[in-house]
């Protein structure tokens, strides 16, 4: 009797952390399936092969051109993919632009830098936090 509820204390201390991190990370996965699920539904964009939901835009790679659409799925933003240089940092679009974010942390400090995305120079950053 004691052997059965040891191995049932233990079965629950393994299963427990895994469900704790395997469920957030399948729910994440879903959420990036409905939002191109919702673009393809609101826009005639297709072939989405990079999508970022940043301040209130959705960042689009095609296969031949970034767009930028905001929460109304209505285009306020285009370049053709070959102006772009390859980063792996995520784009954004700031200030009426696009570029690629890069996020320091420091302590307690955030730092957000910004890069011309037909260049790859270093436009501005913002700093959260610290003091």
């Amino acid at each position: 009797m004691k052997k059965k509820y040891l191995i049932c204390i233990l079965i629950l201390i393994i299963i427990i952390p895994l469900f704790l991190i395997i469920y957030p990370i399948t729910k994440n996965n879903k959420y990036q399936k409905d939002l191109i699920k919702d673009i393809y539904n609101n826009t005639n964009i297709k072939e989405i092969k990079y999508l970022n939901k940043d301040n209130n835009y959705y960042i689009i790679k095609t296969k031949d051109k970034v767009i930028v659409l905001d929460l109304n799925y209505e285009e306020v933003y285009n370049i053709d993919l070959s102006l772009l240089q390859s980063s792996n940092l995520e784009l954004v679009y700031r200030r009426n632009n696009l570029y690629y974010e890069k996020k320091i942390r420091e302590d307690k400090k955030i730092t957000y830098q910004f890069y011309d995305v037909e260049t790859n120079d270093f436009v501005y950053e913002t700093s959260l936090g610290g003091a």
